[in-house]
């Protein structure tokens, strides 16, 4: 009886599976089984935990492969740091036609151009800046790398110096 009872729910998660109304399953598995309207209900909530947990299982598949996906393409897409500099390196040195609009016969046409001073200018600067050659370098002035002192001095209108 057990192993019919498995047959019965796997036959009902199909129809499930199809959106067969209950009404219909019930009539299908009343003449295949002849089951009673309390045992069909019974073995209806196993079968439709069994498609929920199935539904939920292909729902964290396609989560996962979607995931898997765009992190895929957001790999491709993102340039690496390597790459980034070494167009801007070329851009610098001027191997690199930049394409720039420019008025030809009273229209603005997009024309390609070897890059003049202020884009190589604003190439170094970019790269300048990637690599931090603009980070200001800590100089100790006051204390010639000797510890410093913590020490409040009041001065007072007739030039008196407290120490506090």
């Amino acid at each position: 009886m057990a192993a019919d009872k498995a047959a019965i729910i796997s036959f009902i998660v199909k129809h499930l599976a199809k959106a067969t109304p209950t009404s219909k399953i019930m009539e299908l598995c009343g003449t295949k089984w002849n089951l009673s309207r309390s045992a069909f209900f019974r073995l209806l909530k196993k079968a439709q935990v069994e498609h929920k947990e199935k539904q939920q299982a292909i729902k964290e598949a396609v989560t996962v492969v979607e995931v898997e996906g765009a992190v895929e393409a957001a790999k491709r897409d993102i340039m690496t740091s390597l790459e980034r500099k070494e167009i801007l390196t070329k851009i610098a040195r001027g191997q690199i036609p930049l394409l720039k609009p420019m008025v030809c016969d009273g229209a603005i046409e997009l024309v390609e151009v070897a890059p003049d001073w202020m884009d190589r200018k604003n190439a170094i600067a970019e790269l300048n800046k990637m690599e931090g050659d603009y980070t200001p370098i800590n100089i100790d002035v006051k204390t010639n790398g000797g510890a410093i002192q913590n020490e409040t001095v009041i001065v007072l209108p007739s030039g008196t110096k407290i120490k506090a």
